[in-house]
């Protein structure tokens, strides 16, 4: 049996046990060490006995089943399936998690989290990435490995085969099963030939021993053709710019070939399967991928929707940046977004704006002024001190516009706006959602900029 163990700090945070997996003890040690901010991060695999198994004396549950070549908790990827024994602790390890509100959440930055995810996929196998509570758990894998290839055309070998085995076969092509086997071993066999007696492209397989599952994997194909597409690159081509680089060099032109090697191809399948792919591609390119929202000059109230919906969503932090947002000429719709602002659950609530002329625009001070005249936002200072909003006059505009919202847990979202808020009736432009880590990014940059000697004026209310 091997024994794999993950340390972080000094603090254990994953095991897991091989069955079935004889080395020689003395050769087989092995370590792997990196660092995590100023942390190591270990990797140990020894050899042990079976009776020297440590299983946790408590855990919160017991998982057990045959995983498939293609789980991700699958340490051995296609290559086999593995029985697990998942043992699930609630004590999960301090250097990690801490336990408040009723939920585990992290204690290490997140990019530490991902360091150590891609290190422990690295040397074990497993993608922690996808459920990392499994950290402080124990795993115990038994390995079946893939024992089977195609016979050209005409069907499968399964090889290394034990006495009372049953394996089922589905030939399949074009989705539909062609042609199904069931076979029954009750001797030892270097080699079962299991044919499928018609044209097939590929199949599914489960292989039982002594009536129980060891192996399944479905849609399992075999490489019967090769396409080459090969380009010739012709000589690039330079071109003089005044202000990005002095030479700027143009895509290589190629001419392009294609070769196929192996099966030939079936015209009438290869012609269908041609004009569906292109069908599909045509779909997929014609499907909104509702990350971007185009507003027309008389769809204000459409992008106003929108802006209020991200302002509400905010939980922890606000920031607007926005260069014109204190203009005079359109206060009325600022006035209408402090007023959502003012109201907002978030608990810091920041708006960047600049002033280019200050007969055309407000700075902080008077925006606060006529902010606190406003009677709408007068009731939402009912029983508070304050409206938990912080204005910045920076010392340089921001060219474009975003509102980002970031909570507590390290989750960031918002958009991209490519007008001003105090036009957005009156020009056409997009509104981009933002991913997390898109959102993160900008929001960092934008802060670092402002805390680098680039804020004129600063004003609370």
């Amino acid at each position: 049996m091997v024994c794999d163990k993950i340390t972080f700090a000094g603090e254990k945070i994953l095991t897991i046990y091989h069955r079935g997996f004889i080395r020689d003890k003395g050769a087989n040690r092995l370590q792997k060490i990196t660092k995590v901010g100023r942390f190591n991060l270990r990797f140990e695999e020894t050899v042990i006995n079976e009776q020297s198994i440590n299983l946790p004396n408590e855990y919160a549950l017991m998982r057990t089943g045959l995983l498939d070549a293609k789980s991700y908790i699958n340490p051995y990827g296609e290559s086999a399936c593995a029985f697990m024994e998942h043992y699930v602790v609630f004590d999960k390890p301090k250097r990690l998690f801490s336990f408040s509100n009723d939920k585990f959440e992290l204690s290490i930055p997140i990019d530490y989290l991902q360091q150590i995810n891609s290190f422990v996929e690295q040397y074990t196998g497993l993608e922690i990435a996808k459920n990392p509570i499994f950290y402080g758990d124990t795993f115990v894998f038994s390995c079946h490995e893939r024992n089977y290839r195609a016979n050209e055309d005409v069907g499968i070998i399964v090889s290394n085969v034990k006495p009372n085995t049953t394996i089922f076969v589905n030939f399949k092509k074009n989705g539909v099963i062609v042609s199904a086997k069931i076979v029954r071993i009750d001797e030892v066999k270097r080699d079962v030939y299991i044919n499928a007696n018609t044209d097939w492209t590929y199949h599914d397989i489960k292989i039982f021993e002594d009536d129980k599952l060891i192996f399944f994997d479905k849609d399992v194909s075999y490489i019967r053709r090769i396409s080459m597409n090969m380009g010739i690159v012709g000589t690039a081509n330079h071109i003089k710019l005044k202000t990005f680089e002095s030479m700027f060099k143009l895509q290589d032109r190629t001419s392009e070939t294609t070769s196929h090697i192996g099966d030939p191809i079936d015209q009438v399948e290869d012609l269908l399967n041609e004009s569906n792919q292109d069908i599909l591609r045509r779909l997929k390119e014609n499907k909104d991928d509702n990350r971007t929202t185009f507003i027309s000059p008389d769809e204000y109230s459409k992008a106003f929707r929108i802006i209020a919906e991200v302002l509400q969503s905010a939980r922890d932090e606000l920031w607007i940046f926005d260069p014109y947002f204190s203009d005079i000429n359109g206060w009325n719709t600022e006035l209408d977004i402090l007023r959502i602002v003012a109201h907002c659950n978030a608990k810091h609530k920041n708006i960047i704006f600049f002033v280019s002329d200050p007969t055309r625009a407000y700075d902080t001070q008077q925006v606060k002024t006529n902010v606190m005249q406003d009677s709408e936002i007068q009731k939402a200072l009912l029983g508070k001190n304050n409206l938990g909003i912080t204005l910045y006059q920076s010392k340089a505009p921001i060219h474009d516009r975003f509102i980002i919202t970031k909570d507590n847990s390290g989750s960031f979202g918002g958009v991209a706006i490519g007008t001003s808020l105090n036009s957005i009736g009156r020009n056409h432009f997009c509104i981009f959602a933002l991913e997390s880590k898109s959102a993160m990014t900008i929001l960092e940059n934008l802060q670092s900029w402002l805390n680098s000697n680039n804020i004129v004026a600063q004003e609370g209310m």
